[in-house]
């Protein structure tokens, strides 16, 4: 009988183990796109505070032309299929403008460009990290 507690403890310390090391291995999206969930909620901020220059790009569209504007930002990255930015802006011709301004802000914070970023993020979703889909941010102009 000692000899099989003895047996059991090993084989819940090597249990424990692996489940330790797992923890330590999985990352999920934020961790694949910002490196960590503080980053992400740091760069959120940035773009949603009203004197960032992704809101007064949309802001000075909106008040020269008096149409609706609006981008939202999501970091997708799906285990064993990859990751991407997705990115949608209205109108259309905003996109490359608003994606440079996100850019700009996003290497300040991460040291990185975001297409670096996301050639990273897909090589690790690929061999099966990552956690769906995270909205990041999201800016509308329009009448009230």
């Amino acid at each position: 009988m000692r000899q099989l507690d003895k047996l059991a403890d090993r084989f819940e310390q090597k249990l424990l183990k692996y489940a330790d090391d797992l923890k330590t291995e999985q990352q999920g999206t934020s961790e694949l796109f910002f490196g960590s969930a503080e980053n992400q909620e740091t760069f959120t901020k940035e773009i949603m505070n009203d004197k960032s220059p992704a809101y007064q790009l949309l802001y000075k569209y909106y008040m020269q032309g008096g149409k609706p504007c609006s981008f939202s930002l999501d970091a997708s990255a799906e285990p064993k299929v990859g990751a991407k930015w997705v990115l949608t802006v209205s109108p259309e011709s905003l996109k490359t403008p608003v994606y440079s301004v996100l850019n700009n802000m996003f290497t300040k914070i991460i040291k990185k460009p975001m297409s670096q970023k996301q050639t990273e993020a897909d090589a690790a979703a690929k061999q099966g990290f990552g956690s769906g889909q995270n909205h990041i941010a999201n800016i509308e102009m329009k009448e009230e």
